[in-house]
């Protein structure tokens, strides 16, 4: 009969005394022998060999023993397996490397046997922020990438890892981790080089693209008060926000002159690339173009400030944008925007404008207008 051990992460995060979130199993003897014991399982993958019962993945041992199994793993800390007896397996160096912070490869040749460890590696840079990465675990990202062996992953693995170093800690150690190891390309081909681009003049930037990106990511992890789901959403959007930075004419900089309209392509085509939802897609997209108004908006005039609110709105992705102006600007932006938009929302036509189409749609915003208008005249008044 097959023998189950708890596998990988779940083990760590016990060990460093973290919230278990998520726990797969491998297990020992054939897939007959798994199959006789959960004849409910589902097989979901044939490479690698992966079956899910009751909201479980299972796989078979690598290598047919615990001890061979952890020395094929990805990551030190990470090879690791608990039997049911309380039985710990494990690499020699695991203990030594959850003690010290390292991550590091299991052997020379880890990320060579599954290139899309690089991505997880550099995603649990993100989710463990007082981890530092092994020279060694730089080297083998400089070999993999120089050796081509990430440009013929499957989407799918990049995506995965990628949503969830969205929703870690200090996501912006996601892209530092693969700058470093000089594999943002070919999935993150739009950040290759904008660690060397200024993000723009002073005073108000003086750091690169990517170093800015990264403090946008962190900041909107760390303060926007997003709940789950709707914060990775909003942090992709940070990491969108700035990506027509990537294009500007070296003639034109430190400055990036309609950076907004060339990002908002470069969003779409890197969303598509990782094969994101296209919730995401839209929201980077839309991040990268709007985001400057944003910025300025006790500026705008009542017209771009109703189409920006409106547009935000309808597309529902109100909190998300307006944690990231908030960490853009460095201003606290979301109850002024929330007025504004409770403003244009109370604005109802009168019953004669009704039912006229386009011609009612129109007559809305020109009221909504005005009642921007109105306010902001009042506001200034009471002050």
């Amino acid at each position: 009969m097959a023998s189950l051990f708890l596998a990988g992460g779940a083990v760590r995060d016990m060990l460093l005394g973290r919230p278990v979130h998520d726990m797969d199993f491998a297990f020992s003897g054939t897939e007959e022998d798994f199959v006789q014991r959960f004849p409910h399982a589902r097989k979901t993958s044939e490479h690698p060999p992966i079956w899910v019962a009751g909201g479980f993945e299972f796989c078979p041992l690598t290598g047919g023993s615990p001890d061979e199994d952890v020395m094929r793993r990805d990551l030190t800390v990470n090879a690791l397996l608990l039997d049911d007896r309380g039985r710990l397996y494990m690499h020699p160096r695991s203990l030594d490397d959850l003690r010290e912070g390292v991550l590091r490869p299991v052997s020379t040749c880890a990320f060579f046997d599954d290139p899309a460890r690089v991505y997880r590696l550099a995603r649990l840079a993100a989710a463990l922020p007082d981890f530092s990465l092994a020279e060694e675990a730089v080297e083998q990202m400089r070999e993999t990438a120089a050796h081509g062996l990430l440009e013929s992953l499957p989407p799918e693995r990049v995506c995965g890892e990628t949503l969830k170093a969205l929703a870690a800690p200090r996501p912006s150690r996601f892209l530092s981790a693969l700058e470093r190891g000089g594999c943002l390309r070919p999935w993150f081909a739009e950040l290759a080089g904008c660690s060397d681009i200024p993000a723009g003049p002073r005073p108000w930037h003086d750091n690169s693209v990517l170093e800015h990106t990264g403090e946008i990511m962190d900041s909107i992890a760390r303060n926007s008060g997003l709940p789950a789901g709707k914060r990775e959403l909003a942090v992709w959007m940070g990491l969108c926000h700035d990506l027509g930075k990537a294009e500007t004419d070296a003639a034109m900089l430190p400055h990036h002159y309609g950076h907004e309209l060339r990002g908002e392509l470069a969003a779409r085509t890197l969303g598509g690339r990782l094969a994101l939802p296209k919730r995401f897609i839209r929201a980077g997209a839309m991040a990268a173009r709007l985001h400057m108004k944003a910025g300025m908006l006790e500026k705008l005039r009542p017209a771009t400030l109703r189409d920006t609110l409106w547009e935000v709105h309808t597309m529902r992705l109100h909190e998300e944008f307006w944690a990231l102006a908030s960490a853009d600007s460095g201003r606290r932006l979301q109850a002024e925007a929330d007025a504004a938009l409770d403003c244009i929302l109370r604005v109802r036509l009168p019953e004669e404008k009704r039912g006229q189409g386009e011609a009612s749609g129109r007559y809305l915003r020109e009221l909504q207008c005005q009642t921007l208008a109105q306010a902001r005249r009042a506001e200034g008044e009471q002050t």
